[in-house]
């Protein structure tokens, strides 16, 4: 089976997590011995239209060249974009094979325009990919004539238990210059609809309660970016911080390593999964995440964390604090529940599954 990999985002060099999910699956079907034979992606971001323009004007370029010059069975199209339309059109007309994986803001809050030329083209797709229940669920109630038997949930590559997995936190902390101190953490964008002014104002509410320091760690950046510094400038909680812009994946496991708790005060209904929440319970850290989307297709209330009330600061606060004052055996309990659930999205267990679907259509 011989693919071309399409897609409107991967990872760069300036920008190595940028759709990294995209590049996971890929070199996790390579894995499984699937042969991509070509490749039509724009790497990187940019927020500057005219490059924005130039970018897709290359991947559509590319994206000929390759229908022209390459031999291959199936075109796996990420996002069910306004720009793979055309793509599949061409691609049905050539008689291939179409997989098309959908990762939520191409679903839910999208145009009329593009969402009436999603509806004539869905009958030409052989699969649809989903990353969890939730979408699944929001895809049939928007195309009720779909087959389900088209639809298959794969959650946005799984989980590299090879990176993602518990290590010393004692010997972390001293390699990072932390001390021995509770650790909360935030691993998103710096954007409002992530929910980094819920993080930053419950975390404050939780140190004045407790009144003991507290270690917070903050990775990413975000178009929120000025709001972000004003609003930590007013509070005590600045005093406590360790910030990172961009880790790769392995920096990223070793943060998750320094924590005792993760937020994920997502606010996004397209939160495709939340596979950043999976990756902090596979290195053995609880999880206190919105009800939201994906998020509570993993996240179960009191098991391997807690589900907080969407946008609910108080909710929260109440949240870490409830956590915080658990006894050691309960703290225990949680973290291996965590580890347990993170287990079942393992990256190449689903990689598998999914490579199997890959070769029914081929029949």
């Amino acid at each position: 089976m011989k693919i071309l990999l399409i897609s409107n985002m991967y990872p760069s060099k300036t920008y190595p997590s940028y759709g990294v999910f995209i590049k996971n699956t890929k070199e996790l079907l390579e894995k499984q011995n699937v042969e991509f034979v070509a490749q039509s992606s724009i790497y990187g971001r940019t927020e500057n239209k005219f490059k924005k323009i130039i970018n897709y004007i290359r991947l559509y370029l590319s994206f000929f060249c390759n229908v022209i010059f390459k031999k291959f069975d199936v075109a796996y199209i990420h996002f069910f974009g306004f720009y793979s339309v055309p793509m599949i059109y061409l691609l049905r007309l050539l008689n291939k094979k179409i997989v098309v994986n959908i990762h939520g803001t191409d679903l839910l809050g999208i145009s009329t325009f593009t969402f009436k030329l999603q509806k004539k083209v869905l009958n030409k797709i052989d699969l649809v990919i989903i990353p969890s229940k939730y979408f699944k669920n929001k895809l049939i109630n928007k195309f009720p004539n779909i087959s389900e038997d088209k639809i298959y949930i794969y959650p946005s590559g799984g989980i590299n238990t090879k990176i993602f997995y518990p290590q010393n936190k004692k010997s972390l902390r001293k390699k990072h210059n932390l001390k021995e101190l509770f650790t909360i953490g935030y691993v998103s964008h710096i954007n409002n609809n992530k929910g980094w002014h819920e993080f930053l104002q419950a975390t404050e509410k939780f140190k004045k309660e407790i009144d003991k320091d507290i270690q917070i760690i903050i990775v990413g950046t975000g178009q929120h970016e000025k709001q972000f510094e004003q609003e930590l400038s007013t509070l005590t909680v600045k005093e406590n911080i360790k910030r990172y812009k961009k880790l790769t994946q392995i920096e990223l496991s070793e943060v998750f390593n320094l924590l005792d708790l993760y937020i994920f005060p997502t606010k996004r209904e397209d939160e495709s999964l939340g596979l950043v929440g999976l990756e902090a319970m596979s290195c053995g850290v609880p999880v206190i995440g919105s009800n939201i989307a994906g998020v509570p297709s993993y996240l179960e209330d009191e098991k391997e964390g807690f589900l907080v009330r969407v946008g609910d600061i108080k909710d929260i606060y109440e949240k870490i604090f409830k956590y915080y004052n658990l006894n050691e055996e309960k703290k225990v309990i949680m973290k291996q529940n965590a580890i347990k659930k993170a287990n079942q999205y393992e990256a190449n267990n689903v990689s598998r599954l999914l490579k199997e679907k890959f070769e029914k259509i081929m029949k």
